[in-house]
């Protein structure tokens, strides 16, 4: 299950569509209007800004073709992978 919710982040990750073909949506960074359940797959209403329109536009995507943009913890650690940090490595 997925943990995108309404009002995160999200960017539509790159696909194959056969050689010569550019993936338009790849990487258009929009916000999640609403989640739309099925039965068979989940998928979002989702406000994005695409460099051929002059205004954000709704669009729907799988979840499956989106991916969450999160904020860095500041607390975690790269060294010790841990949050917060135990090791003090970086003080």
């Amino acid at each position: 299950m997925s943990n995108i919710q309404t009002g995160d982040v999200v960017r539509m990750k790159p696909k194959y569509y056969g050689p010569g073909y550019k993936d338009q949506w790849a990487g258009i960074t929009g916000i999640v209007l609403e989640i739309v359940d099925t039965t068979t797959t989940a998928g979002a209403a989702i406000l994005v800004q695409h460099p051929e329109e002059s205004t954000p536009i709704p669009i729907f995507a799988f979840l499956s073709d989106v991916e969450k943009l999160v904020d860095p913890d500041p607390e975690y650690c790269d060294y010790c992978e841990c949050t917060p940090c135990d090791c003090n490595w970086g003080n």
